[in-house]
């Protein structure tokens, strides 16, 4: 769920957030912005009902294709051109985009 708006992915898609991209290396260099990598992870938010994977489940962090098949979601707009925060860095990947489950 995301703030009061229920999104349900269908077939074998994956609705996940991703990480933050981080602006600095472990080197400490700096990433100047737009110059920064796709972030390749992320947490599950929902699950389609063709997963095969039954480790793909929400909550679980995982890790994806840098260029999923699947379109991000728009960043949705309120009235005032407001951005609606809770939809920046949501991504809806096929399973097949998924590469592995990311364990700490």
């Amino acid at each position: 769920m995301l703030n009061n708006t229920h999104v349900h992915p269908i077939k074998d898609r994956v609705l996940v957030r991703r990480d933050p991209s981080t602006k600095i290396t472990q080197s400490g260099l700096y990433i100047p912005d737009g110059a920064e990598n796709w972030p390749t992870t992320g947490t599950v938010l929902e699950v389609g009902p063709d997963v095969e994977a039954k480790v793909i489940e929400p909550g679980v962090r995982v890790f994806f294709k840098s260029r999923p098949s699947s379109a991000l979601i728009p960043d949705d707009r309120e009235p005032g051109g407001r951005e609606r925060k809770e939809w920046i860095g949501v991504v809806m990947l096929r399973e097949e985009d998924i590469l592995g489950i990311v364990v700490d």
